[in-house]
Formats: structure tokens, C-alpha cells, sequence
């Protein structure tokens, strides 16, 4: 795409999506000025990384290094993630290494990120051109297509691999909703997300600053280059989609549930859940066409003492517990009694973690975050079953965006499945 071309698209796409978290900022009336004090040295700045992605000012890619230029794509793409597991394996050493061992790692994982680096931008064009070309097989072409039937893609499918920005997530004490979504600044130390969660808990809210995987408020989104290449795939769908969507009704009341203009917690879970659905669809469009299939599931290695915890794999019992956990609380806040929601949740959480599931903080922040999707397994949201019905009724993922993308608000999508 010619370079003006690419100006005026993210033109376009900021005057919808950018402007989203400076107006956010606007809400709730009565956080204002104290919060801006405690998140103000930390908050994450849109309009430089929008000058480095579009206009390239205060950024460069890396050069190319010996043994890594003039890779085919598939070679720099099995490279680039290959490289991502050596990083995160570097990483977890780094918990047990000495004073000498960790000096060598970090030599180590410099070297590893200089390669990845150099290689980011070959990888980004590749995953872009496989998601193109799923969009185009199921015909997704536009948010518009309905009335203008030609085949141009619009937003134009792109991505960035960097490391995303956190997210300051604000709810009320009483009840389950995001009120306030804060971008701060990408790495932040648990000490710090402490001390800004504490901070606002003393303003009387529940908070949790959380990692996120992408963010679709900029062009292109950003997506965690330190992840998988199955789930960098459906991240990259994933955050397209929103962008897709924020030109439907659908989408643009989230722009506007997202501005504060129209605050909807339910329009920000109807339009995670369909994105998410959508996402993980043509994820296995694109694995199966240049990936023969998904990989299969690795074999669990047995951590180093006293590394870094991991999970087990099997995640029904997490599942459950989530469940119940978000079951009880609902009820214990819809009889007010708030405390004991609390200690409740962090009885759950220090059990979770007797089972090897660490959660650093569980609250009221913690369910308003992750329960906006409500296709999760450990979601409660009767959206979500909602949305499979609605998914089961049509033939394909673009008739089901076609379908969903119209939706002004839960009740239309019921009304949707009566008439059906």
C-alpha cells in the first residue's frame, strides 16, 4: 500500500479508535483528579507509539543480522517463535540463576532478542498476508459489504509485535462492571501494580492492573511478540475484528461504552464474545491452510525449584472453581454484603493457588475484565450461550458478523432468537 494511502487508512482508523482512551478518561466523574495523580507518571502514551508505527519518529526496525537476512517466510516464521520459546525458557532461569549465571543469561537473552528483532517485520507482513487471506476465503471484506459489494479490505489487516501496554481495570466495590480502563506503561513491576491498585482501593473501588495480549485502540494493533505463533494468529484476527466492528452498530456502541458517552456493560461483552468466537474460527482457517493443523499440545515440563510457578494443564478444575467463585460472589454482592464477597475471593484465590493456579489479585476488577468473555469456559454470562445460538443459525463466520454486527444491545439479540 503506497505510503499516503497508509496515512490517510490510519487517519480514519484513529478518529475512531484513538480518541477512545483519552475520552475515557472522563469517566466516572468522581475518580477524576485523584486518580489522574496516582496513574499520571505511568500512563502509556498513544500519540508516540502512533508516531513511531505511522509516521517513524522515535523508532527503527533492527537490521539485519548474519544467518537471519534473506530467511524464505516460513523459515522466519518457525524462526522468529522458536526464539520466542528460547526467550521465555532464558527467563524462567533467570529466577534460580547466581550472580554470575545471570549475567551470562542476560547476555544470552539479548542476543536472542536481537534476532527476534530483526526479524519482526518479515513476520508481521507474513501473518498479515495469511490473515487476509482467511478473511478473504470466508468473504470478510469490509464493514459495509452489505450495501457496497466490493472486495476491498477495510481495515487493512496489520499488526504489530512489540510488548503492549498494561491496563488499569476499575470497578465498583459493590457490584461486577467496568467503570474505568486505564493504558499504562508496558512491564510494569507487581510492586508498582500494587501500590496504583492499593492507591484506588482507597478511593473506594476495586482495581487490578492486568497484561494485555493486544490492543486494537491503535493502528495497527499491538499483539505480545513474546507469545505463541497459534495464539499470535487468533490475537491478530482477534484485534481486527474490533476494529472491523467499531464502523457496525455493534461496534460503535462499544467505541462509545469505551468513551464513557454511552457507558453498556453488556455491549462490551456482546461484541468480545463475538469477536473471540470469530477469531478462534479463522485462526484454524489460517493453521490448517499454512500450518498443517494446529500444533499439538506440549508436553508439560517439570519446573526448575523454586522457578517460576506454572499451571498444570488440566484446566477443568480451574474452570470450576472460576465458576463457583464468580457464582457466589454475584450473589453475596446482590445481598450486599460486600466484605465477605472479598475475603471470599481471596479465600478462593489462596485455595487456587494450593491446586498450582496463581492469580496474583482475585476482585471485583479481576470477574470485570475477563468476564466480558462470555464464550470462556469459566464464564457465567448467559450472553455467551446467546451468541452460540445465534452462531448455530447461520452458515458461516460471515454471516454470523453480518448478524451481530447489527446488534444494538442484548435485547435485539434476544429478540433475534425468538424470531428464529
Amino acid at each position: 500500500m503506497p505510503w499516503s494511502r497508509r496515512v490517510l487508512v490510519r487517519i480514519v482508523l484513529l478518529a475512531m479508535l484513538v480518541i477512545v482512551p483519552a475520552a475515557s478518561c472522563q469517566r466516572p466523574a468522581d475518580l477524576g483528579a485523584e486518580l489522574n495523580t496516582i496513574v499520571g507518571p505511568y500512563r502509556f502514551s498513544v500519540v508516540a507509539w502512533e508516531a513511531c508505527a505511522l509516521l517513524g519518529v522515535g523508532c527503527s526496525d533492527a537490521p539485519p543480522l548474519d544467518g537471519i537476512a534473506g530467511l524464505d517466510d516460513a523459515t522466519a516464521l518457525e524462526t522468529f517463535f522458536t526464539l520466542a520459546e528460547a526467550q521465555r525458557a532464558v527467563e524462567e532461569q533467570m529466577w534460580i540463576a547466581s550472580e554470575e549465571g545471570l549475567a551470562e543469561l542476560w547476555e544470552h537473552l539479548d542476543a536472542i532478542q536481537a534476532q527476534r528483532a530483526a526479524l519482526r517485520s518479515q513476520v508481521e507482513t507474513t501473518i498479515a498476508r495469511q490473515v487476509h487471506d482467511a478473511l478473504d476465503r470466508e468473504g470478510i471484506w469490509h464493514p459495509f459489504q452489505r450495501y457496497l459489494a466490493l472486495p476491498l479490505r477495510f481495515p487493512p489487516v496489520g499488526l504489530r509485535l512489540d510488548n503492549p501496554p498494561t491496563l488499569l481495570v476499575i470497578s465498583p466495590r459493590e457490584r461486577i462492571e467496568s467503570v474505568r480502563e486505564v493504558l499504562l506503561v508496558q512491564g510494569m513491576a507487581a510492586p508498582t501494580r500494587n501500590e496504583i491498585e492499593t492507591a484506588v482501593a482507597a478511593l473506594g473501588y476495586s482495581a487490578l492492573v492486568v497484561d494485555l495480549g493486544g490492543l486494537a485502540v491503535l493502528y495497527p494493533p499491538l499483539i505480545d511478540a513474546r507469545a505463541p505463533l497459534e495464539w499470535t494468529i487468533e490475537t491478530a484476527i482477534h484485534e481486527w475484528l474490533h476494529q472491523y466492528l467499531a464502523f457496525t452498530p455493534l461496534g460503535f456502541r462499544y467505541v462509545l461504552d469505551l468513551a464513557g458517552v454511552r457507558p453498556g456493560y453488556e455491549i462490551a461483552t456482546m461484541n468480545e464474545t463475538v469477536v473471540s468466537m470469530v477469531a478462534q474460527e479463522l485462526c484454524q482457517t489460517v493453521l490448517e491452510v499454512y500450518h498443517s493443523g494446529p500444533p499439538p499440545a506440549a508436553a508439560a515440563a517439570d519446573p526448575a525449584p523454586e522457578a517460576a510457578p506454572k499451571a498444570p494443564p488440566d484446566r477443568a478444575l480451574f474452570n470450576r472453581i472460576m465458576r463457583e467463585t464468580r457464582l457466589q460472589v454475584d450473589a453475596l454482592l446482590a445481598d450486599g454484603y460486600v466484605d465477605e464477597a472479598e475475603a471470599y475471593m481471596e479465600y478462593q484465590r489462596l485455595y487456587l493457588a494450593s491446586q498450582g493456579f496463581y492469580i496474583r489479585k482475585l476482585n471485583q476488577a479481576y470477574f470485570a475484565f475477563y468476564g466480558s468473555y462470555a464464550d470462556a469456559p469459566t464464564s457465567v454470562d448467559p450472553i455467551g450461550e446467546e451468541m452460540r445460538a445465534l452462531r448455530r443459525q447461520v452458515a458461516s463466520p460471515r454471516e454470523f458478523l453480518d448478524a451481530a454486527s447489527t446488534l444494538t444491545d442484548r435485547t435485539a439479540l434476544q429478540k433475534w432468537l425468538e424470531a428464529d
